[in-house]
């Protein structure tokens, strides 16, 4: 029941944690968050 109920799917589950991470770049101060800061002007 926990495996159906705590991942849906070995692709989903993945793909709806990657981007809830992102959605958070002020808690992300690691190189990606810096690659996205290096695009941005400011």
């Amino acid at each position: 029941m926990s495996d159906t109920d705590t991942a849906p799917a070995p692709g989903e589950d993945q793909r709806r944690r990657a981007p809830a991470h992102r959605a958070k770049p002020e808690d992300h101060t690691e190189p990606p968050c810096l690659a996205d800061a290096a695009g941005d002007p400011s």
